[in-house]
């Protein structure tokens, strides 16, 4: 899980959530396989937990398979080193966006 630390006067909770969208698929489902890789929302509070149902609810309407899970965020541990800024650490770029563009919730 990735913990997103953002100044609400910036970025409103709704348009963080249209950018996880955009960033990742949210139709492969990889809970069978071990779930490492899942698409999940960890919610720390009611409104956050709304918003995300809300629009979990929207895509689904519009046809969309979500398997994102929503749970309420537990303790947070850094990764290890290892992991922290992978692509940067490799020299690779990061692959394109294949999840929902942003111009869907326009």
């Amino acid at each position: 899980m990735v913990s997103v630390w953002y100044d609400r006067r910036q970025i409103t909770p709704a348009e963080l959530l249209r950018h996880f969208y955009a960033n990742h698929d949210p139709a492969v489902d990889r809970r069978g396989n071990g779930g490492q890789y899942r698409s999940l929302i960890g919610y720390t509070t009611e409104e956050q937990r709304r918003d995300a149902e809300r629009m979990i609810l929207r895509l689904r309407r519009g046809g969309r398979a979500v398997h994102t899970e929503l749970v309420a965020a537990g303790e947070f541990f850094p990764a290890a080193s290892r992991h922290q800024q992978y692509c940067d650490a490799r020299g690779i770029t990061p692959r394109e966006l294949r999840g929902i563009p942003l111009s869907y919730w326009a």
